[in-house]
């Protein structure tokens, strides 16, 4: 199906540590590519993706970190709404159902933070068992 439908290649496992360094860089710092068949480069190339990078900003610039966790919250909801609209716009939908789309991004963003969450204190919780 990979390469029948969606004309992808298998991916080699053989240096996934080096994928991940890859991805996590372009997660933090990553520029937009070229969407050309021909590489060529489109007023978008000089852009630059820090989605990833955004919301952790008030970290550096808020002292208290109370503070600093409700305002990337609140940059995080904005980033998704506005890109759950953005996709439901360029998908093809009218704005009425592309406001849908804002709040249903936003609601998996929450529940997948939520989740991510749970885990990590879940995690923590068991290893404070054994003290």
């Amino acid at each position: 199906m990979m390469h029948f439908e969606l004309k992808l290649e298998k991916t080699s496992s053989s240096t996934p540590w080096l994928s991940a360094l890859v991805m996590g860089f372009a997660y933090l710092f990553g520029r937009a590519w070229p969407t050309s068949k021909t590489l060529s480069p489109s007023p978008d190339t000089n852009k630059t993706n820090a989605g990833g990078l955004i919301p952790m900003i008030p970290y550096f610039a808020i002292r208290t970190i109370n503070n600093a966790l409700f305002v990337s919250i609140g940059i995080t909801a904005v980033m998704l709404l506005v890109f759950g609209y953005v996709k439901a716009i360029v998908t093809g939908t009218n704005r009425r159902i592309a406001l849908f789309g804002a709040v249903e991004t936003l609601m998996i963003g929450a529940i997948a933070a939520g989740v991510s969450y749970g885990i990590v204190k879940g995690v923590d919780t068991g290893f404070n068992l054994g003290s």
